[in-house]
C-alpha cells in the first residue's frame, strides 16, 4: 500500500533529522527513545505520539532505520536501543541527496586466462 503525501513527507524528515542527529559529533549513537521523544516532536509538532511512532516504525520496517543494541553509559545493565541510517539503501541516498558513487565506479579489470573459480573447482575434483 503506498504512502499518502502526509506519511511519505513525514518519513523524509525523520530520515533527514535522523541524519543530522547522527553527524553531531557529541554523541556516539542516536537512542530510539530519544530521537522519537525529543527530536521528532521538534520536527513534526503537529503529529500525535501515535502517528510518530507508525512513521518510525515505517522506516525501520522499509529497512532505511535500522536498529541495534548499544551498552547504556549511564547503566550498563540496561541496553539502549539505537538507531542508524541505513544509508547504502537507494531510497535513503534520494531522500538525503547523496548517491553512492563507490559501486558505480567499480569496474572488474579483465585478466588473461580461466576463471580463478573454475581452476579451484577444478583442483578439487
Amino acid at each position: 500500500m503506498p504512502l499518502s503525501v502526509a506519511a511519505s513527507s513525514a518519513l523524509e524528515d525523520l530520515v533527514r533529522s535522523l541524519d543530522r542527529a547522527e553527524s553531531k559529533p557529541a554523541y556516539d549513537f542516536v537512542a530510539l527513545k530519544w530521537f522519537r521523544d525529543v527530536v521528532l516532536p521538534g520536527v513534526r509538532p503537529e503529529m500525535s505520539s501515535e502517528e510518530r511512532n507508525l512513521v518510525l516504525r515505517e522506516a525501520i520496517e522499509k529497512r532505511l532505520v535500522l536498529t541495534n543494541k548499544v551498552p547504556n553509559p549511564k547503566s550498563p545493565q540496561f541496553p539502549v536501543t539505537a538507531l542508524r541510517l541505513n544509508r547504502s539503501l537507494p531510497e535513503t541516498q534520494a531522500i538525503l541527496g547523496t548517491h553512492d558513487t563507490t559501486s558505480s565506479e567499480f569496474q572488474p579489470v579483465a585478466i588473461r586466462g580461466e576463471a580463478i573459480s573454475t581452476t579451484i573447482l577444478r583442483e578439487r575434483r
